[in-house]
């Protein structure tokens, strides 16, 4: 099980980042994503409701219009990857964001036995 702090703390940890540092944006979409995760609304992670909470998309916004959470998302993903294979690197905690999915998957790394 993972703890509720150390998801906080790893969180706070890649927003820190200078990956992140500068985009409010990006931090917001991890912040609400993996807030709602923590509140077991994993349900409620869909793209219209980032849209309207995250990027302050009114509530007539149209996702099949506006992409704007799509390309983020895939923006988000890039950011995190590019986290572990530098600073982050030797983090056991990832949180990860499967294409196709809003949901971040919070996991622990596994380390290979030598």
């Amino acid at each position: 099980m993972i703890s509720t702090d150390s998801i906080h703390f790893q969180v706070t940890r890649i927003k820190g980042h200078t990956l992140f540092i500068r985009s409010a944006r990006m931090q917001r979409f991890l912040d609400f994503t993996v807030a709602q995760y923590l509140a077991g609304k994993t349900d409620e992670i869909k793209e219209y409701v980032i849209g309207v909470e995250v990027f302050d998309r009114p509530v007539t916004h149209d996702p099949r219009i506006d992409p704007i959470v799509r390309v983020e998302a895939r923006r988000l993903r890039e950011k995190l990857r590019a986290f572990y294979e530098s600073e982050g690197v030797g983090d056991e905690l990832l949180i990860e964001y499967p294409t196709g999915s809003y949901v971040p998957r919070i996991s622990l790394r596994i380390r290979a036995v030598a």
